[in-house]
């Protein structure tokens, strides 16, 4: 009767565990949906640009038109990049940035955001009038390092391989905060981070 005991037991525990893996995001102890979530809200309005050792501050203005979130990124009142993220199908997805466009565009979030999703991504980048086969890996992270004290960070890491041969990758990432956009992101070397909160 004991060892049947320890199995219900062992049972439970592991059944907890595996249920408790599976629980979405939580922000401020609520389940985090993309509507919760709003990665449509407005990033700090000033971001540094890091790239090596090299470092400037860029203003960050949001336009929105349809579909579309553009992040205009000046410096100086020149526009010195962009960055265009679309809602598709009740889908958050990267479409360009740093002058590249992403054919499909790519899935950041669905309806549903979980900690641990791992999804992938084939198709084009094209840059200019050139373009090349592309695929990556998407993973959802839980990442608070960067976010305002009390709050919880979503993380998007991807890993972005260009080329049928896969001899070039791309490690890209983009933090969320609930209601406050993709407040930092990552392409290759260029961080762009929150100047304050």
């Amino acid at each position: 009767m004991k060892t049947l005991g320890w199995l219900i037991a062992a049972f439970a525990l592991g059944l907890g565990v595996y249920l408790l893996s599976k629980r979405p995001v939580t922000v401020v102890g609520q389940p985090l949906e993309m509507a919760t979530l709003k990665p449509d809200g407005s990033p700090p309005p000033e971001a540094k640009i890091t790239v090596g050792d090299k470092s400037f501050n860029v203003k960050v203005e949001v336009e929105r038109s349809g579909s579309d979130l553009i992040y205009h990124l000046t410096s100086n009142g020149q526009e010195i990049e962009q960055e265009r993220y679309q809602f598709l199908n009740e889908e958050f997805h990267l479409a360009q940035a740093a002058g590249e466009t992403f054919h499909p565009p790519m899935k950041l979030l669905s309806q549903k955001v979980q900690v641990g999703s791992q999804w992938n991504w084939d198709g084009e980048l094209r840059s200019g009038v050139l373009s090349t086969k592309a695929m990556a890996s998407i993973n959802l992270l839980r990442d608070s390092a960067f976010a305002p004290s009390g709050e919880e960070g979503l993380k998007v890491s991807v890993v972005l391989t260009l080329n049928e041969r896969n001899d070039t990758t791309r490690d890209l990432a983009f933090w969320f905060v609930r209601g406050r956009g993709v407040v930092q992101r990552r392409f290759g070397p260029a961080l762009r981070s929150p100047v304050a909160w």
